[in-house]
């Protein structure tokens, strides 16, 4: 209110929020090609934080989960760090095929092959066994949200993601992920300048 009532700014404009999983934007939120002007998000960090346990209070007072439903909840969102032991063995599989083609850039590819190989070939813990899979999964879920959001975006229009690096120990090294270059090769791939 006090921002507004300094009079500095004129919106003549239709202004409207989505809540939805970027993944399926246009069936989540109901939105057809060339339909947006602008996209503001900030994605998960690629495995970084238990989104839901730091939620967990606000997600069961705004009402969007109960107790039972919070693993479940958890394991749809994008840059989770939790997956069972048989989800990561399916995810390694795929992953080992996309070594040779995928559809995401190759440097990401390469990064994850050497974490997956580095992680395979030392004693580590389950954590680290998953983080291949896991960042996988991520890259993967980003390459569909952000093919959604070119989709649905006007020809010269605007997309802003607030994305942040981090990093990994694969065997006994430590590996930068650098999620803001690869969210941008990403979106040359998907037709963004």
């Amino acid at each position: 209110e006090r921002f507004q009532s300094l009079n500095r700014f004129e919106l003549n404009s239709k202004v409207e929020n989505y809540l939805g999983d970027i993944r399926t934007l246009m069936k989540s939120a109901n939105l057809k090609n060339n339909s947006v002007d602008v996209v503001i998000t900030s994605p998960p960090y690629a495995t970084a934080l238990p989104y839901v346990d730091t939620d967990r209070l606000s997600l069961f007072a705004f009402g969007y989960t109960d107790k039972n439903s919070f693993r479940k909840l958890e394991e749809t969102l994008i840059g989770n760090r939790e997956i069972t032991k048989s989800k990561r063995v399916i995810l390694d599989k795929e992953l080992e095929k996309n070594f040779e083609e995928s559809i995401l850039p190759k440097e990401i590819v390469s990064m994850l092959k050497k974490i997956y190989l580095l992680n395979k070939s030392s004693d580590v813990g389950f954590r680290r066994k998953n983080t291949a899979a896991l960042l996988y999964k991520y890259f993967l879920d980003m390459h569909q949200g952000i093919n959604q959001v070119s989709q649905v975006l006007k020809k010269n229009k605007f997309a802003f993601f607030v994305v942040g690096n981090n990093r990994t120990t694969a065997g006994n090294e430590m590996i930068d992920i650098p999620t803001d270059d690869f969210i941008g090769l990403i979106a040359k791939q998907n037709n963004f300048k």
